[in-house]
């Protein structure tokens, strides 16, 4: 490991009670009580070890030493529920960090900045490879003339604050002044009460700060839940909330400079182009030409850990006045949303996190590129949205859905950030870190079913192999995983205002009522119509930049069609399969409105039989198996629109031109169609069921699950039956079943002895 004490250069000389002046030294120290030196062969030989066991955080003799001079910090009970701590930072010209602390009540209207950062690295760590520095609590500061441990990347915000305040102090008007308030400092040190430093300084000297990881006793679990339930206060009454995103020397200019040029870009012009790197998009939006350097600038700080944490959304929208602080500078928080809601729209974040990663040496699918840099728009976004409004949202479930995928050190964070946001009335959730994260989420998932009074919770549980909290029901969204598959309506993004109602109505008008059930319960009792199992499935799409196996996809349907009473009409083949894979849907919007991707798909097909043989040259075996599964595919449509081998054949013989206008309609027909294909395919897989129906379900799905319609879902459901258990099931997820998306399943109500029944869910 490489380590360095800092980001910014400290001085030289090291003042104060240490003694002699000392330069800082790297070096390990095992014991920080028994201070010695290790020769360079001998701390080269411990740095190269492989044994993590014995890895031990790089320190600097200035952190041993204070270490080795104060007692640590020790944290005194606070006296009443609405209690806050606060910390005053000392201005200083050594590289020690000092500060005091006292403690206020919350409804004392006692003005203090709120600091909003990442505990951790404040780079991305999916974006660029770990960095140990920002592991280690291993900071020491003096607090109170006592020692406590601090994370890097909160020391170098505490250092960036008191260049801050250091500057306000040296503001002075005059050399008496400025004696005065270095004389107020000084018996702020000593212990003078924290009044003193309010009288003498100005700006960023005249606040208290509020930090959690410092004001919050974090070993004191019943205080950490305490605290928590009043955070939303907490950023509520701070006149202004700080935002340290972290250093970077080299790129924070440009990276600003891209901010300030895209929030120029008038919103009607937002959409006019999706080429970054064309000439003419910049002449269309009557801005200068962005370098590649400037966009990786612009990337790396999008990218930033402090878009990805769960807290930032309570924190950035309650507060009355935000300040961003990125190296040393300070952002305009307009240019902040405008500029990332541009990239949104534009639809350029793919590319701009294409040229991020390049120049990370990271190599990732454009996809996964896009997802990262479109969640950290959106959630500017959102938070744009919810400060104007300037309420609290409405809504639990929607703001769940916004910090999905969001960072949180502790799991449990992942729903205690949102409970600011909420009226108190709206749930009855209170933080508690003594219950498991299991307990917790559970907790979360009855209340967001007393709030939405139906099922569509379920379209946020994650394919059960994606899922990383033991203990959990099957039911119950996990909200540490990364959700996968994306939910089949499309993947809301949380404003507080609620869901739009869906389209589809499997269960018809039936209504749905509430199980009788505790809010702890691990078990969820639901209606359901057993329609089917399934008898046959195809490989998950996984690797979407790969050709698909397009056999197993066409034999599906191929084998329905020959061995199932319910078999399909002429030209319905075609249509169920295209209609299929997209889920019906077209950009929100009903596909069967949408006639262009029916025809799309004709190219797909033909364009990823190309790919196939351009990615497999050598296997005849598989093409020829391929090939003939698309004639026999073509067989069971009368009209043109499935292509016949002859047809195959003459396009490929057209398509050895990549210049050609027949290359250039298939890739862009067959891009466009799987562009429409992604949100609903990957990570699911097409399977057939025993009655003849054709679907999309999860990556999990396997021949003998069940397909449900149940009371309260507006999709249908996968369930696994439990051996050991009679009546009892395993969520596996939600599914497209092409024809019976809008109630035409009840048909069976009346056509058999079936009906609806109580289930249980574990």
């Amino acid at each position: 490991y490489t380590y360095n004490s800092s980001y910014y250069a400290i001085q030289d000389q090291l003042a104060g009670p240490m003694g002699s002046s000392s330069k800082l030294n790297n070096h390990h120290i095992a014991n920080p009580k028994s201070v010695k030196e290790p020769s360079s062969s001998s701390q080269q030989s411990h740095l190269n070890s492989s044994d993590s066991s014995r890895r031990q955080p790089l320190r600097t003799q200035f952190t041993y030493r204070l270490q080795k001079e104060l007692e640590p910090f020790q944290y005194t009970k606070l006296p009443t529920p609405r209690s806050i701590r606060l910390l005053a930072i000392l201005p200083d010209n050594d590289g020690r960090i000092r500060c005091r602390m006292t403690t206020i009540d919350l409804d004392s209207r006692r003005s203090f900045i709120a600091l909003s950062y990442t505990w951790g690295d404040p780079l991305w760590r999916g974006s660029y490879p770990p960095s140990p520095q920002y592991q280690f609590c291993d900071h020491e500061i003096e607090c109170d003339g006592r020692v406590l441990l601090v994370h890097k990347n909160l020391h170098d915000a505490l250092l960036e604050l008191r260049r801050k305040i250091t500057a306000a102090v040296a503001g002075s008007t005059d050399a008496k002044q400025e004696q005065e308030v270095i004389s107020a400092l000084r018996s702020l040190r000593a212990g003078a009460a924290m009044t003193n430093h309010r009288e003498v300084s100005k700006n960023w000297a005249t606040s208290y700060i509020w930090i959690d990881a410092i004001c919050i006793n974090q070993q004191d679990l019943a205080e950490r839940s305490a605290q928590v339930t009043i955070m939303g206060d907490i950023y509520r009454t701070a006149q202004m909330v700080a935002i340290w995103l972290g250093p970077n020397q080299n790129q924070a200019d440009e990276a600003i400079r891209v901010c300030s040029i895209l929030a120029t870009i008038p919103m009607e012009h937002w959409r006019q182009t999706r080429y970054i790197d064309s000439d003419e998009a910049y002449r269309r939006l009557g801005i200068p030409r962005i370098t590649q350097e400037q966009w990786q600038a612009f990337g790396t700080f999008a990218q930033r850990g402090w878009f990805s944490r769960a807290w930032i959304l309570q924190e950035a929208v309650l507060a009355h006045k935000h300040i961003a602080l990125y190296h040393h500078h300070e952002i305009d928080w307009n240019n902040l949303v405008l500029s990332f809601n541009f990239i949104l729209t534009s639809r350029w974040e793919g590319e701009v996190a294409r040229l991020t990663f390049e120049a990370a040496g990271v190599q990732r699918d454009d996809r996964h590129n896009r997802q990262m840099m479109t969640a950290n728009c959106t959630k500017i976004a959102t938070i744009s949205r919810l400060r104007k409004r300037r309420r609290a949202a409405r809504n639990l479930w929607s703001l769940l859905t916004t910090l999905r995928n969001c960072v949180a050190q502790n799991p449990r964070d992942l729903i205690y950030a949102a409970l600011g946001m909420v009226e108190p009335t709206v749930t009855t959730i209170v933080p508690d870190y003594t219950k498991s994260v299991a307990e917790v989420f559970t907790e979360a998932a009855w209340a967001i079913i007393d709030e939405t009074k139906n099922l569509q919770l379920l379209h946020f549980v994650s394919d059960p192999s994606k899922r990383k909290v033991n203990g959990l029901p099957s039911w119950v969204p996990d909200w540490s995983a990364r959700l996968q598959p994306e939910p089949l309506r499309g993947e809301p993004h949380g404003d507080g205002d609620g869901e739009t109602e869906s389209r589809w109505y499997p269960s018809g008008d039936h209504r749905w009522i509430r199980p009788k059930a505790s809010s702890g319960s691990r078990e969820l009792v639901i209606s359901a119509l057993l329609i089917t199992t399934v008898e046959a499935t195809t490989i998950p799409f996984i690797d979407t930049s790969k050709p698909y196996d397009l056999h197993t996809m066409l034999d599906l349907v191929i084998q329905n069609q020959a061995s199932t009473p319910r078999s399909l009409s002429p030209n319905s083949a075609y249509n169920t399969l295209w209609r299929t894979l997209v889920a019906d849907t077209i950009a929100q919007s009903p596909a069967g409105q949408i006639h262009d991707h029916r025809y799309m798909f004709h190219h797909w097909l033909i364009r990823n039989l190309w790919d196939i043989c351009q990615e497999h040259p050598g296997d005849n075996a598989l093409i020829q198996k391929t090939r003939a599964s698309l004639a026999e595919f073509a067989a069971l449509d009368d009209g043109w629109l499935v292509p016949d081998l002859d047809t195959v054949d003459d396009n490929f013989q057209a398509m050895q031109d990549e210049s050609s206008n027949v290359y250039k309609t298939k890739t862009y027909n067959h891009t466009h169609f799987t562009w429409a294909m992604l949100p609903r395919c990957s990570w699911r897989r097409l399977f057939r069921t025993d009655n003849g129906l054709l679907g999309l379900g999860c990556e999990s799905l396997r021949v003998g699950d069940h397909v449900v319609v149940a009371l309260g879902s507006d999709v249908p459901l996968v369930l696994r039956p439990l051996a050991d258990r009679p009546g009892a099931f395993q969520f596996i997820g939600q599914a497209y079943v092409h024809e019976i998306m809008h109630g035409e399943a009840l048909a069976l109500l009346f056509e058999t002895d079936a009906e609806f029944k109580d289930i249980v869910l574990v």
